[in-house]
């Protein structure tokens, strides 16, 4: 299931679709709502927007839900400062654009991702997948006695056996 979802987003291509500049959905070219500042799918996004705008209440960059000042979670996203109304939406939005990053780099090498899937059978995006090219000829020597070992504790946080 969650395979599945990832590689909804993984291959959805939302560059071409033009989206509600309030719910972020798809938005009709016939239907849509046009201001100065963005483009809406209906008169009640248009009117959220605008009271939104008006009062100056802060809405959540990831489900522009309208929310009070006090409970929002900041985030600093290279040059822009981004508010989420909570936990759950800012770790969406990191995971959207992890995503996003994601779907970039087997972009660029998709013999990775043809390998991967004819091997293992599924789309699993490992640690192994990034890095499989990346090393040198001398990082290919046998592993030391206690690399590679490693003990699962404390929610699957991986700790070096010692």
């Amino acid at each position: 299931m969650y395979a599945d979802w990832l590689n909804k987003i993984l291959l959805s291509n939302t560059d071409s679709v033009l989206c509600c500049g309030w719910c972020n959905r798809p938005v009709d070219e016939n239907a849509a709502l046009t201001s100065a500042s963005a483009t809406y799918c209906s008169e009640l996004c248009f009117s959220q927007s605008r009271r939104a705008t008006f009062k100056k209440n802060k809405t959540c960059d990831w489900c522009r839900h309208v929310r009070h000042t006090v409970s929002y979670v900041d985030f600093q996203d290279g040059a822009s400062q981004l508010q989420f109304c909570s936990d759950k939406c800012l770790n969406q939005y990191k995971m959207h654009i992890f995503c996003r990053e994601t779907r970039a780099h087997l972009e660029l090498h998709p013999h990775l991702h043809t390998e991967e899937t004819s091997s293992t059978g599924g789309n699993l995006i490992t640690p192994d997948l990034w890095l499989r090219n990346c090393t040198s000829p001398e990082n290919n020597r046998s592993p030391s006695p206690t690399q590679g070992k490693f003990l699962e504790r404390n929610h699957n946080r991986l700790l070096p056996y010692l």
